[in-house]
């Protein structure tokens, strides 16, 4: 078990976040690059599947972290601003309403960037969460 999990000040500022495995992330966005959206069908389906990736931590006090897996926070950036960019164009036309042509295709711009700056966050291993860095703070004891 974790025998500082409690007085860990790290673990206290990142255990109630969204975490994302990061090959759930890859496997998503590259999903994301082959869909078609026209379709609003596609988009709802989309948006449920960005719920489904966000889980919450995969470690408490009793259980380790995996062992030779990564996992990104979602409140961390690149990825806060860019899970919105995606989130936003995913719920138009669910209640948010564009009120031109130029908002939805300035939403799609963003979408699209936002898809490939993820990409290459997850390339360069940008903020990544392993077991290694995690237990930099937190001592697990047999």
């Amino acid at each position: 078990m974790y025998s500082n999990f409690e007085s860990c000040r790290y673990v206290e500022q990142i255990y109630y976040e969204n975490w994302i495995k990061v090959t759930d992330l890859r496997s998503y966005l590259a999903r994301l690059r082959r869909d078609n959206f026209s379709v609003q069908n596609a988009k709802v389906a989309a948006l449920a599947g960005l719920n489904l990736i966000c889980v919450s931590a995969p470690f408490d006090k009793q259980h380790r972290f995996p062992e030779h897996v990564n996992y990104i926070i979602d409140s961390v950036e690149p990825y806060l601003s860019n899970l919105l960019k995606i989130r936003q164009f995913l719920e138009l036309g669910r209640g948010a309403v564009a009120s031109d042509m130029g908002m939805t295709q300035d939403l799609q711009k963003a979408f699209q960037e936002s898809i490939k700056i993820l990409i290459d966050a997850l390339n360069k291993s940008v903020n990544f969460i392993d077991r290694k860095k995690l237990e930099l703070n937190l001592k697990w004891n047999e």
